[in-house]
């Protein structure tokens, strides 16, 4: 290798000609000149971690919810200032181990799955960015408290139900089906459309690019109140008549009593009320936790999902819930 040496002109060309082909890629050229040698069976790839940020980030802008994206990037970015100078490789599972220890449980919880989406996406890229997940090893959740989950009485439910005609096909499949409000109906995605609901076969489609983790899942066995809710629903068409599925939990809130005529907040609704108050009347009516996760799309394990749940209400009042028809 020279010493002191300086880049020809013809060098400079190239390189002015690669750093336009990377364009805004986010990535350096150095960056991808070990991309280039490592799929050429060339010097193993070392990716500095703060490219890697930036290409991940970028990837991901038209595929995340705004808050979903802000969240990576407030917490990939203070990792970036944590391992400043790292490639990939040269964060360990045991530094990041020592990094979420000198952090709050929730915040650790929160860093802890930035962390793993990171390398995860690392390393199913075509030419992976890393081959080891330094998270496999660790589990940092935040701790649950059983009493963070709130539910909707039955009298509340049927009250909502009953006091909201002009929503009632939206209602019924966050009340009955555990259907997330913001796939329902979002401002950032293509709304749940009525061809995704097969009334004939009782069965609900929630596409990729309605479902909140990208992932489509198919619902059935649903409880029978809810066909009977959606009986006289269109063929086609958005599912939500309203613009924003906000309009949608502010008239629920209100027919419930938790907001007044005015719209003004009388009391606390439930975070989650309406998806919490599916899971615990649906694990209480067929103690089948698999079941219940399976139609919630949820990701942890059913046995955690059921100790959750178990225990929060009767299996007298879950078929009270289950029998509210129109």
């Amino acid at each position: 290798m020279r010493k002191n040496w300086s880049l020809t002109p013809e060098q400079k060309i190239d390189a002015r000609e690669a750093y336009s082909l990377l364009g805004d890629s986010g990535m350096t050229l150095t960056s991808a000149v070990q991309i280039a040698l490592h799929m050429n069976g060339g010097v193993s790839q070392k990716t500095p971690l703060q490219d890697a940020v930036t290409q991940f980030l970028h990837e991901r802008r038209e595929k995340l919810r705004g808050k979903t994206l802000e969240f990576y990037q407030q917490h990939l970015w203070a990792v970036c200032a944590i391992f400043e100078g790292c490639t990939m490789d040269e964060v360990t599972a045991q530094k990041v181990s020592a990094h979420l220890e000198s952090l709050t449980p929730s915040m650790a919880s929160a860093r802890f799955r930035s962390i793993r989406a990171l390398w995860r996406w690392a390393m199913k890229r075509p030419t992976p960015f890393v081959r080891q997940d330094v998270t496999a090893t660790l589990s940092f959740r935040q701790p649950f408290n059983r009493s963070d989950i709130q539910f909707l009485t039955v009298d509340e439910t049927r009250a909502i139900m009953m006091g909201c005609e002009t929503y009632r096909h939206s209602l019924a499949l966050m009340l009955f089906a555990g259907i997330r409000p913001e796939e329902v109906r979002s401002l950032h995605k293509s709304p749940l459309m009525w061809e995704c609901i097969d009334r004939k076969a009782k069965i609900v489609r929630i596409p990729a690019g309605v479902s909140k983790t990208r992932q489509p899942r198919i619902l059935e066995k649903l409880p029978g109140n809810l066909w009977a809710w959606l009986a006289d629903a269109p063929k086609s068409d958005p599912v939500c008549n309203a613009s924003n599925i906000r309009t949608v939990v502010v008239q629920a809130q209100v027919a419930a009593g938790y907001r007044d005529e005015d719209h003004s907040l009388q009391r606390k609704w439930p975070q989650d009320a309406m998806r919490h108050s599916f899971a615990t009347y649906h694990v209480a009516m067929f103690a089948d936790p698999g079941r219940t996760a399976l139609l919630l799309g949820h990701e942890g394990s059913p046995s955690m999902l059921y100790r959750h749940y178990r225990g929060l209400t009767t299996k007298d009042k879950a078929e009270d819930y289950f029998n509210i028809v129109p």
